[in-house]
């Protein structure tokens, strides 16, 4: 419990590298002592630390381990650490929710994957300006539309 803990404080400070070794010390030990459900919590923290980090096959792998962990415990999907409206759309999937949801990931990942890195990449790329915003106390809507005009007239310029 504690070292999933501490992943997660890490994780939240933005030390990643941190918060894998955690989330994966915590995840051999519920092994080792056979606890499923802190099994499925670690593999899912797992899953997030990498989404964050856009390494997102990773995340896929680790989130599908999940899913089968809590299935085979008969986990209701209410009790899963899904969003409310994506339990009422599991709602109608049964028993084999997990590997509905592993195929259906599988089935989306050529789009959702390229796609999942493209946003990450914007969000590296966009970072900066976010903190610039931040630290020039500037209200966001007024900051974003002074970099969309100021892209609008860079791109009017160079095509002059």
């Amino acid at each position: 419990m504690s070292l999933g803990n501490l992943g997660n404080a890490y994780f939240s400070l933005g030390q990643y590298q941190r918060a894998i070794d955690f989330h994966q010390q915590s995840l051999e030990i519920k092994r080792e002592i056979g606890d499923r459900n802190g099994e499925a919590a670690s593999l899912w923290n797992l899953a997030q630390v990498f989404q964050q980090r856009g390494r997102l096959r990773h995340a896929m792998q680790y989130r599908h381990q999940a899913y089968q962990v809590w299935q085979d415990m008969n986990l209701p999907i209410a009790a899963a650490p899904f969003p409310n409206w994506t339990k009422n759309l599991m709602q109608n999937m049964g028993d084999g929710w997990a590997e509905q949801l592993i195929a259906s990931d599988k089935a989306m990942a050529w789009i959702f994957l390229p796609m999942g890195y493209l946003l990450f990449s914007l969000s590296l790329l966009l970072s900066p300006l976010t903190q610039l915003q931040t630290r020039l106390k500037i209200p966001p809507q007024f900051f974003w539309f002074a970099v969309g005009l100021a892209i609008v007239l860079l791109v009017w310029w160079l095509k002059r």
